[in-house]
């Protein structure tokens, strides 16, 4: 959000781009598989349903839609907000899980 609030629209991208991949991985990883090579994350997690279709419909919009940055931003918001409710579900120390960036 900082970098969209200083029209860094370059770098925003490649932060939301970093994003998807970092979402990918844990999805992975919070289901006891491994990662994936890049070439074929995006298939597995398809095949796997590790996500619900509507968000992996929104990850999706994030890599190949044209949506406004505000927008993608929004849809990374939620889709994390999603993954932390797992999470925690699955046993992760909620404090932790919620304040991610301070550890």
């Amino acid at each position: 959000s900082k970098c969209i609030e200083r029209k860094e629209f370059e770098t925003a991208n490649m932060y939301i781009l970093d994003s998807v991949q970092s979402i990918i991985k844990l999805l992975f990883v919070y289901h006891d598989q491994p990662v994936p090579t890049f070439k074929w994350q995006w298939y597995f997690l398809k095949k796997s349903k590790y996500l619900p279709n509507d968000y992996l419909d929104k990850l999706s919009q994030l890599v190949l839609g044209n949506q406004i940055l505000e927008q993608k931003l929004e849809l990374i918001k939620e889709i994390g907000i999603y993954i932390q409710q797992k999470m925690v579900e699955k046993g992760f120390e909620e404090k932790k899980v919620k304040e991610y960036w301070k550890y």
